[in-house]
């Protein structure tokens, strides 16, 4: 029998342990399978599945872990000749523009949940990518006024490097140093790209020490993503099958909480005290 997991590419095997919570090395650590399975409709479907003791301050993390098995999407599995997600950011927007275009993309979602469409199907189908569009413009927001503003700023790149931990990991010689130095931008372009910015957990983290601010409650707004989570990865239902009701009246309230949580945190982005900022970078 094909090993599933073996199979995989370096970015596949980071994407598993995206979806399920973890670090790389931490599901490395891990007695798993990975099984191509039939769900109780018919459909084929991946399992990521434990198997004999494994450590708990790990297995407790897993996202969605049902029992001993977790559902899998698709797309972890498709193979991609082409490297399409390298690609060079250019921001070219401050925060204020930022929020300009987040407001107008949820207006323009608030005109498609007025629709009135007789065909239920459609309706149902409407509502999911509309709810899906509210946690990208929120994503959206995140990424490129976070990535903005640490590409445009010296201090903000400093505090970025120090504290994020994918730098704890990464070790060079001496001789290094001038070579490390002069592509510390593009490096921490990359891993700010790689993010997750509706793993809110972590984004609230990279907020708070890169700017040194306080960030708005997710309570809220981390309840919607994992409603996204299910109207992405399982086709509208939850992990116990049961199908997701949006209605026009729980998709405006979505759109006010999403609306509320984003403009919190502009309002706090827009006091950020530039008086001992330097924005040249060395570069």
């Amino acid at each position: 029998m094909i090993n599933i997991y073996n199979s995989l590419t370096k970015s596949g095997k980071e994407l598993l342990s995206k979806e399920l919570g973890l670090s790389l090395g931490e599901l490395e650590m891990l007695n798993f399978d990975i099984r191509l399975v039939q769900d109780n409709e018919g459909y084929s479907v991946y399992k990521f599945i434990l198997l004999g003791d494994n450590p708990i301050e790990v297995t407790e993390r897993i996202l969605d872990l049902d029992g001993d098995s977790v559902e899998l999407p698709d797309y972890i599995f498709e193979i991609d000749d082409e490297d399409w997600y390298d690609y060079e950011y250019v921001s070219g927007k401050d925060p204020e523009e930022n929020l300009d275009v987040f407001l107008e993309e949820l207006e323009n979602l608030e005109k498609l949940n007025k629709l009135n469409i007789k065909d239920r199907k459609m309706t149902i189908i409407l509502k999911r990518q509309i709810f899906i569009g509210i946690i990208g413009s929120m994503e959206t927001y995140l990424s490129d006024t976070f990535i903005g503003l640490v590409s445009s700023n010296i201090t903000y790149l400093e505090r970025f490097v120090s504290s994020h931990p994918e730098f704890a990991k990464r070790k060079f010689e001496l001789k290094e140093v001038f070579a490390v130095f002069l592509d510390i931008e593009k490096t921490a372009r990359n891993i700010m790209l790689e993010v997750i910015y509706h793993d809110l957990a972590k984004v609230r983290e990279m907020y708070r020490k890169t700017f040194e601010i306080e960030f708005p409650s997710i309570r809220d707004a981390y309840k919607c993503v994992m409603v996204r989570h299910d109207l992405v990865h399982r086709n509208g239902k939850t992990k116990n099958r049961q199908p997701i009701a949006l209605t026009e009246k729980s998709i405006s309230q979505t759109l006010q909480m999403i609306r509320c949580f984003i403009e919190d945190l502009a309002g706090i982005i827009s006091k950020l005290n530039d008086r001992d900022i330097d924005h040249d970078l060395p570069f």
